[in-house]
């Protein structure tokens, strides 16, 4: 008998950004992919009394189970794919998730794991499928539950809201204490799991990516995410059976291709530090604070920058990303990686997890016109959002779109945009387009002064007409420098309806917040 058991880590989210530390935050992002390995690897070895060396290597313990009958087919990013196949498949596997379970509850007080299996038959597709499915509806019928909590009495750790346990002293390299802080049981194993949090606390403030301080507190927040990669590592793996399917996991290089453009995107930024800005500043290296990247799990990724370099530093990754395949050793233009990408321009004092999700939201807002205008060929093209979220009140995406979205047929809000690339471009809503409009009201020369500028956002929002007289004053007073320049792009749809968008507004509402990231020696290229 065989069983095909799938086992994922809920509640991971919440898990890591439970701290107000983003050095933490980026160093305990592998703990749910850590733990669950950790938690089956002691089972299997309590239950099947496997006498294996802590430091045995991953090629040993697989020999090991696989006598055992048991087989990891792949993990990654907190799930895990694992073969049971043995007389005593059933039973092994229901003894051996059971303790996983009890063992990530005490090990974490927060994490939840969430189990199923399907008997294997000759089909592995129709198996795995059936195998997602089951665990999707088990987690849907869940109820999110706190499984420990504080008594009144108790103090409580101002990161997790759980009980304090213990106290940590962090020390420098001199061995001199620099802090000392009460932990949870939640932040004990963040520190077991990670040595360096015991040791010095990295320089990850927040207000370090402020431009300006005292002048703008903008910081921007940038969520990364592939297109449809779970549909399409399904399309992959329909080839698949059971005699071959850990080589086709392995084929699939999501995870190490969106890495590498991590690698490519931090020698960028070093090289723009270096070229760009220390030239023309009295600062030293250490002082120069421009992107932190917070998240990088497979093909989702979040950074905090520095605001005014966030859009076109995006853009960079996005170019990058784009000329990636998700399998080894392969140019099939079917398997090429695109992404959207939302960012978030908020003040360096709201909440990270309220900006994060404002980021969430606009990703969510990229994909959704990605997909609406995906190619004839089904390739589902890179696109961008983006949202300056001036007040903690106002982090809800779709209220604010609503209320500014039009101003009697106009729609105000153009974004998301599309970044070009050969197997996709969208002429309406192209990026390039947009950035030359935003780059031409701050030129060295702008297409009109600052003050006026702002006049025309202010039009906008009072209407067309409005619009209209403003143009024509500022053309006969000689300040709108270019006359022939439009400010409205209408597009007819396929019923023959004519919309019409504010070509300028978006840029306008940017400007401010703007700076290109490039280097004269971008050598990625090659």
């Amino acid at each position: 008998m065989k069983i095909l058991a799938k086992y994922d880590i809920r509640g991971i989210q919440k898990f890591i950004f439970r701290t107000k530390k983003l050095g933490e935050i980026r160093r305990v992002q592998d703990i749910p992919e850590k733990i669950i390995f950790e938690a089956f690897r002691n089972t299997v070895s309590e239950i099947c009394s496997l006498c294996m060396d802590k430091n045995c290597t991953d090629e040993e313990w697989t020999t090991t189970l696989q006598k055992q009958g048991i087989d990891i087919l792949d993990r990654a990013g907190g799930n895990a794919y694992i073969l049971y196949d043995c007389d005593n498949a059933q039973e092994l596997y229901e003894t051996i998730s059971k303790k996983m379970a009890f063992y990530i509850l005490k090990k974490t007080y927060s994490l939840e794991l969430v189990y199923t299996c399907v008997e294997c038959t000759d089909n592995f597709f129709e198996d795995y499928e059936n195998l997602n499915a089951e665990l999707g509806k088990l987690k849907s019928q869940m109820p999110s539950a706190c499984h420990m909590g504080a008594f009144p009495i108790c103090r409580c750790d101002s990161d997790t809201l759980l009980p304090i346990v213990g106290r940590i002293q962090y020390r420098n390299e001199n061995g001199d204490v620099t802090d000392i802080r009460d932990f949870s049981e939640e932040s004990r194993l963040k520190t077991e799991f990670d040595s360096a949090l015991l040791k010095n606390r990295e320089d990850t403030q927040i207000d370090n990516y402020i431009q300006n301080k005292g002048v703008d507190s903008h910081i921007a927040i940038i969520h990364i995410d592939g297109n449809n990669m779970g549909q399409r590592i399904n399309e992959v793996l329909k080839t698949a059976n059971y005699d071959n399917i850990k080589e086709k996991f392995v084929s699939i290089k999501v995870r190490d291709r969106f890495a590498e453009v991590c690698k490519k995107m931090e020698q960028l930024t070093e090289t723009y530090i270096t070229e760009v800005i220390l030239p023309h500043t009295n600062k030293k290296r250490k002082d120069v604070h421009l992107v932190y990247a917070i998240i990088q799990a497979g093909d989702d990724i979040t950074y905090i920058t520095r605001a005014d370099i966030a859009l076109s530093f995006t853009r960079k990754f996005i170019e990058l990303v784009s000329k990636e395949y998700m399998l080894d050793n392969t140019d099939d233009a079917k398997y090429l990686i695109s992404a959207c990408a939302g960012i978030a321009f908020i003040d360096s004092h709201f909440p990270f997890s309220d900006g994060y999700d404002l980021a969430e939201k606009c990703c969510a807002s990229a994909k959704s016109r990605a997909k609406a205008n995906k190619s004839e060929s089904g390739y589902i093209g890179n696109w961008i959002d983006f949202e300056i979220c001036e007040h903690i009140s106002n982090v809800d995406l779709t209220s604010n779109r609503k209320l500014y979205a039009a101003v009697g047929n106009t729609i105000l809000c153009k974004k998301p945009y599309c970044i070009r690339h050969d197997m996709y471009a969208n002429d309406f809503f192209d990026f390039d387009r947009f950035e030359k409009k935003l780059q031409s009201l701050i030129a060295e020369k702008p297409l009109m002064n600052r003050s006026r500028i702002k006049d025309f956002r202010e039009a906008y929002v009072a209407g067309e007409e409005f619009v209209r007289i403003l143009k024509n004053a500022s053309e006969s007073r000689g300040y709108l420098k270019n006359g022939n320049i439009s400010f409205y792009d209408d597009i007819t749809t396929e019923n023959g309806k004519t919309i019409r968008y504010a070509s300028y507004y978006d840029a306008i509402e940017i400007m401010d917040l703007y700076t290109e990231f490039s280097v004269k020696s971008e050598s990625e290229e090659g």
